[in-house]
């Protein structure tokens, strides 16, 4: 017996003699709050410890005074002084050659932090009921309101911590609310939360810049709404208007009589409350026709790589001049076009880094009493957009099986792709979380069988286009390395390796023997697993020939391919 399979004989018993194992009685215990635990390891050599890990658990173990880890001899303890939910999940002890074993550590839904029993919601703008409630496994959450259960689809969603998330608040929302967490009969609750509506100030009216002769009368329209009342000021500049003499302050607005020529400039309207400030500002012109621009379209949709082509057109007296800015920067002429009173936006083969806000504004000789020019404007959102693209897809993810496995997704686009795993012809249930230019899939298995191993495609679609991505789920397997490769003028011989990691059995090896100048194959067989050498003769001699080796297992798709180039050599006769 050679000594190279003395050693490996020798590596196999070593290895096969190591083993992990947690000697805690139970596999899955609960602990509460505060309460004490131990978790005990026991490695056996010539395998050394390596470490202890939980996917939940986010700090140091060296760092966090809740726990200690202590080594006597082949016995590791992870000692648990005073639990609590951050700790628990699934602590798996690891040896130095992967061997592991595990335990789950649950927590029953517990209040982390007692929820304010009054709480405000501002209308149109995304808002939270605040409660920390927090458990492992992660518990189920229930909200009520009015004492009515929520249905949690459109405008709701939950947070981990079961905070209740509106992604647009209405009128209506406020309302008494309770937040319940159940995980395994086991509950927690929010108690109360009286939640109060705010709305912020909403005016009516719509702004004018208008002349007037000396001794006319304007009138500024304006009104304002909103939770708590607002309460309104005139201003003009920066002094504040008090109602009399010529001028009347009332509900529907301002109104000046006998204008003289100091009471030119800007008026502004005022309304605030204790959730915002909302203004609105009326120009008294005295001489010239300030510019009016035509009304725009708020946002402009365009393809990445095509052009798009906006018109602003103004109006006053002289003639204005129009002109595009972007960023406060006055665009170049190859991207406007100038003639009195108008400028055409032009941009073509657009990017996405051209989308944003495009300005256009007009003047003239027009000024108010301060001699400032007065240059209106309005504004275009140009939207780019652009087919889905998948962005950092990990192709194969490998799993043990019968334990936890997830597949991810994720893919970018304008507007923002929808995900689909499907497996085979079924879809499939996922979570998919999205921003405004990408979602992300997750699809998670808790218990990995073989049914659950091969290829998904995972598909990203708008209303542009669909792509796919085919995703495969595998177990751990060592790649039939090719080795001892022996070449004459027509015969070339070699080995390869087994996989030990024993996750799924290796059925066969599919092995090849191709003629690399023209890809023609001119050996191949299906080897029986036990085999790991072959034999092919009747070669040509100076030829390079590609030797593969591809494993076949009991799941369609899983097994890894190994190749390796050899030439033979010149016959001498």
């Amino acid at each position: 017996m050679s000594k190279l399979v003395i050693l490996l004989l020798f590596m196999l018993i070593s290895y096969a003699a190591c083993d992990v194992t947690i000697s805690n009685p139970e596999k899955s215990v609960r602990l509460g709050n505060a309460q004490s635990y131990k978790i005990r390891c026991l490695i056996t050599a010539p395998d050394v410890f390596d470490r202890f890990s939980n996917p939940q658990y986010t700090s140091s173990i060296q760092s966090d005074p809740s726990l200690t880890y202590a080594t006597t001899g082949n016995e590791h303890d992870l000692d648990i002084k005073s639990m609590n939910v951050f700790i628990a999940g699934v602590w798996t002890c690891y040896s130095k050659q992967g061997n592991s074993d595990n335990i789950t550590l649950k927590f029953s839904p517990s209040v982390i932090t007692p929820a304010k029993k009054e709480q405000t919601l501002i209308k149109d703008q995304p808002g939270a009921i605040y409660i920390d409630i927090r458990g492992y496994p992660q518990p189920d959450f229930v909200w009520k309101k009015n004492d009515t259960v929520l249905n949690i689809t459109d405008r709701y969603s939950v947070a981990s911590n079961g905070t209740l998330l509106i992604s647009k608040v209405q009128t209506g929302d406020n309302g008494t609310y309770a937040a319940t967490a159940t995980k395994d009969f086991y509950t927690a609750e929010s108690g109360n939360i009286v939640v109060k509506l705010l709305v912020a100030p909403s005016i009516n009216g719509t702004s004018i810049r208008e002349s007037r002769t000396s001794g006319g009368n304007i009138s500024f329209e304006c009104s304002a709404s909103g939770v708590p009342t607002p309460n309104i000021t005139w201003t003009k500049g920066s002094d504040v208007i008090t109602n009399g003499g010529r001028f009347t302050i009332s509900a529907s607005g301002l109104l000046i009589m006998d204008i003289e020529p100091n009471d030119a400039g800007d008026y502004t309207f005022v309304a605030a409350n204790s959730v915002g400030t909302k203004e609105l500002t009326f120009s008294l012109l005295s001489v010239h026709v300030p510019p009016v621009i035509a009304p725009l379209s708020p946002n402009e949709e365009v393809e990445k790589g095509k052009s798009l082509s906006v018109n602003c057109n103004a109006t006053g007296s002289p003639t204005p001049t129009v002109e595009w800015s972007k960023n406060g920067i006055v665009l170049p002429t190859s991207q406007q076009t100038k003639s009195p009173g108008k400028s055409v936006l032009t941009l073509t083969n657009i990017q996405t880094d051209q989308g944003g806000v495009y300005e256009c504004s007009a003047m003239n000789a027009a000024v108010d009493s301060m001699g400032n020019v007065i240059k209106p404007s309005q504004s275009v959102q140009v939207n780019v957009v652009y087919p889905p693209q998948f962005q950092n897809v990990v192709e194969t993810f490998h799993v043990r099986l019968n334990s936890p496995a997830r597949i991810l997704c994720n893919a970018i686009g304008i507007p923002v792709p929808e995900m689909k795993l499907s497996y085979g012809s079924k879809d499939l249930q996922v979570v998919v979380t999205a921003n405004s230019t990408s979602s992300s899939l997750t699809y998670r298995i808790n218990k990995t069988s073989t049914d659950d191993l091969g290829v998904y495609t995972c598909a990203a679609s708008s209303r542009l286009n669909t792509i796919e991505k085919k995703i495969t789920l595998s177990v751990p397997l060592d790649k039939p390395e090719i080795y001892n490769v022996k070449s004459t003028c027509n015969s070339v011989s070699f080995s390869w390796s087994h996989d030990t990691q024993n996750y799924i059995k290796v059925s066969s090896y599919q092995v090849t023997v191709t003629r690399s100048a023209d890809q023609v194959q001119v050996k191949t067989e299906l080897a029986s697993s036990n085999t790991s050498q072959a034999l092919y003769t009747g070669l040509e001699e100076n030829t390079e020939y590609e030797l593969a080796v591809k494993q076949k297992t009991d799941v369609d798709n899983i097994g890894y391919e190994s190749s390796k180039k050899t030439t033979t050599p010149s016959c001498m006769f």
